[in-house]
């Protein structure tokens, strides 16, 4: 992975954990960079505005939650439905978040 990629890379998931525990309007370009320890001007380097940045960490998000299971009609729907929350539960978990917080 080039230099140029890991910046990115820390911006995203800077943003992924800004976005999440400030929520997106409360959490300016400032936060995200200082999060991940580059310079601001470098965020804008890959990213136009905090919006495009926010498109793709919901990308991300998506990826992560693994809707797919729910379309899977091989699986009867509640246990598609059962599947999905257990795996959401289990990623909640891993991260330290608990009763929403």
């Amino acid at each position: 992975m080039s230099c140029v990629s890991k910046v990115r890379e820390k911006i995203v998931n800077a943003a992924l954990d800004r976005f999440h525990a400030l929520g997106f309007s409360a959490c300016g370009v400032q936060e995200i960079v200082d999060k991940a320890g580059v310079p601001k001007g470098s965020f804008y380097n890959y990213f136009k505005a905090k919006e495009l940045l926010a498109a793709e960490v919901l990308e991300i998000y998506a990826k992560a939650s693994r809707r797919e299971i729910l379309a899977d009609r091989t699986v009867r729907p509640l246990k598609r439905l059962r599947d999905h929350f257990e795996l959401m539960a289990a990623q909640y978990e891993e991260a330290g978040i608990a009763k929403g917080a």
